[in-house]
C-alpha cells in the first residue's frame, strides 16, 4: 500500500491564505526544482505550493506523492507556513511517475485533487514551474501535449461519501489529467448528454446539467423522487432511474427531460429492480431484478413491453451495461467467494463468458471504454488507517491493469464517454 506524505492539523493562518484557490481563479503554483544530479538514473525534486495569494477555508490536511504502479518515492515534508508548503523527494527513479497533490477538510472532504503523469529524469530543466488554476483544473506547463485527435474521451465519477458533500472529478485519457469538475455542495451521478453536449447530474432533489469542463451550471427541475443510476434515451427524450426502496422495493421509473411525465415503468411491482441503462438512442432497456430469485439481468423492450432474462445466475449480478460495438452486454457479478467478475453476454450466439474476476480491491463498479477495447475499474481496499479508493484501467485485450487514481475517500459509478474536440471544453 502505497503511503501519502501529508502535513496535518494546518494553523489557521495557513488555511486564510490557501483554498480561495478553490473558489477563486487564482492561480495555485506548483514549482519543481532539480537537486545538483549527483546519480545519472535518479533524480531529487522538491515541491514548492505558494500559497501567498489565496484566502481560506476549513483546509485540514495537505497530501502529496509521486507513484507508480512498482512503488513510490521517499518523501519528506520539509516545511509549511502560511504562504508555502514544501515537499521534499529524494532519489526518484528515472521513468514515468504520477504526481498527486490532494486538499482535504477536517471531515475527509474533497476540495482538491490533482492528478497528472511525468517523465521525470536528471536531463530535466533545473527549474519547471507547473501553473494549476483549481477553479477550472486548467495546468499551465512546459511538457508537450500527448496528441492531438478529433475527440477527447474522459471518465467521469464522483466521490461517494454519503454523509459529506460529494463531488464530481473526470480523468483524462488524452493527456492522463485527474480534474475535479464541481465544487459546490453534493454533486453525483455525472451522465453524459450529448445531444445538448452536457453533463447531467443530481444535487440533493434538483437534476441540473453544466458543460463537460463543469461550467454555466443550470437547474433543469427538482427530481419528484430521489434519482439513482440516471440513464438518459436520447431519441424519446426521457430519463430513466431507480427510486431507492426504504420501506418498499426499488422501483425504475422515467421522466422527460425537462421534468414533466414521471412514470413508474412497473407501478404493481413487488420485485426489488434498479440500475437500468437504456440504449442511447433505441428501444431496450437493461435492468437488474430479482423476479427469478437472485439478481439477475433482464432486457425491457420499451414499445412492447416485453422483458426477457438476460441471464440466469446464482451469483448476485448487477451493474448491466450495452456493449459500444459489439452485439451484447456486460454486468458484474458476485460470487461465492466474495470476488467480483466482470461478465460478458453476447446477445446473437447466448454465450456468457468472463473477462475479469477480482476482489473489490479491484472491482466495485465498471464502465467501458467507446472502441470496448477496456474497462475502467472503480476499487476499494481497507486497512487500519481507513480505505483507499482507486480508479484503474484494465486493458481486455492484453489483459493488463493500470490504477491511474487513488483517493483516501470511496468513488462512486465510472462513466466513460467520448466528446468531439469541437464540443468540448
Amino acid at each position: 500500500m502505497e503511503e501519502w506524505v501529508h502535513t496535518s492539523k494546518v494553523p489557521s493562518r495557513f488555511y486564510v491564505g490557501l483554498i480561495t484557490a478553490i473558489l477563486s481563479m487564482f492561480a495555485f503554483t506548483v514549482d519543481c526544482s532539480g537537486s545538483p544530479k549527483t546519480d545519472s538514473t535518479t533524480i531529487s525534486l522538491q515541491l514548492n505550493i505558494d500559497l501567498s495569494q489565496h484566502s481560506s477555508i476549513d483546509v485540514q490536511n495537505i497530501y502529496c506523492k509521486f507513484s507508480r504502479e512498482n512503488g513510490n518515492t521517499r518523501e519528506i515534508t520539509q516545511s509549511i507556513s502560511a504562504n508555502k508548503a514544501v515537499f521534499r523527494f529524494d532519489k526518484i527513479p528515472n521513468g514515468y511517475w504520477r504526481l498527486l497533490i490532494s486538499l482535504l477538510n477536517s471531515h475527509n472532504e474533497p476540495l482538491y485533487f490533482f492528478s497528472r503523469e511525468y517523465f521525470l529524469s536528471n536531463e530535466l530543466n533545473e527549474k519547471i514551474n507547473l501553473t494549476l488554476i483549481p477553479e477550472t483544473g486548467e495546468l499551465h506547463h512546459e511538457f508537450p501535449e500527448k496528441s492531438n485527435s478529433d475527440t477527447r474521451e474522459y471518465i467521469y465519477i464522483y466521490s461517494d461519501q454519503r454523509n459529506l458533500q460529494p463531488k464530481i472529478f473526470r480523468y483524462s485519457l488524452e493527456d492522463s489529467t485527474f480534474q475535479q469538475v464541481t465544487f459546490w455542495y453534493r454533486t453525483v451521478r455525472p451522465v453524459y448528454y450529448a445531444n445538448k453536449n452536457k453533463i447531467l447530474f443530481t444535487s440533493y432533489i434538483t437534476v441540473e446539467w453544466m458543460e463537460p469542463d463543469g461550467t454555466n451550471r443550470e437547474l433543469l427541475y427538482q427530481q419528484p423522487r430521489i434519482m439513482s443510476y440516471p440513464t438518459i434515451n436520447q431519441t424519446r427524450q426521457k430519463i430513466f432511474f431507480y427510486t431507492p426502496g426504504e420501506c418498499s422495493p426499488r422501483q425504475i421509473a422515467s421522466v422527460n427531460i425537462d421534468g414533466t411525465g414521471f412514470q413508474y415503468l412497473f407501478p404493481q411491482n413487488r420485485f426489488d429492480e434498479s440500475q437500468p441503462e437504456v440504449i442511447l438512442n433505441g428501444d431496450s432497456l437493461l435492468f437488474k431484478s430479482n423476479r427469478s430469485g437472485p439478481h439477475n439481468i433482464y432486457i425491457l423492450n420499451l414499445n412492447t413491453s416485453e422483458i426477457v432474462q438476460v441471464n440466469n445466475s446464482r451469483a448476485s449480478s448487477s451493474q448491466p451495461h450495452w456493449a459500444p460495438q459489439s452485439d451484447g452486454i456486460y454486468f458484474r457479478d458476485r460470487n461465492a467467494d466474495d470476488t467480483r467478475s466482470i461478465m460478458y453476454h453476447n446477445l446473437e450466439s447466448g454465450e456468457t463468458s468472463e473477462i475479469l474476476k477480482a476482489d473489490e480491491s479491484l472491482i466495485r463498479s465498471f464502465s467501458i471504454s467507446p472502441d470496448e477495447s477496456s474497462l475502467a475499474l472503480v476499487g476499494r481496499s481497507y486497512n487500519r488507517q481507513g480505505s483507499t479508493a482507486r480508479l484503474s484501467l484494465y486493458n481486455i485485450n492484453t489483459g493488463k491493469t493500470h490504477t491511474v487514481f487513488e483517493a483516501p475517500f470511496p468513488l462512486g459509478k465510472p462513466n466513460w464517454v467520448l466528446i468531439r474536440r469541437d464540443n468540448y471544453k
